[in-house]
């Protein structure tokens, strides 16, 4: 099933290396750090097997 989201408006994180180029894999990472900022805030440890995803 394809699921489109839309948002109203969209914010560049200004987190490019000097001279401005793209790194691959930047929003990924990015986003991988605020989940797992998350998890450690709610409290559900590193095993998150018991969760679905």
């Amino acid at each position: 099933m394809l699921r489109e989201h839309w948002a109203a408006y969209a914010y560049e994180i200004d987190d490019r290396p000097e001279g401005g180029g793209d790194i691959p894999r930047r929003a990924t990472r990015w986003l991988t750090t605020v989940v797992r900022q998350a998890v450690a805030d709610a409290g559900l440890g590193e095993d998150l097997s018991r969760y679905p995803c």
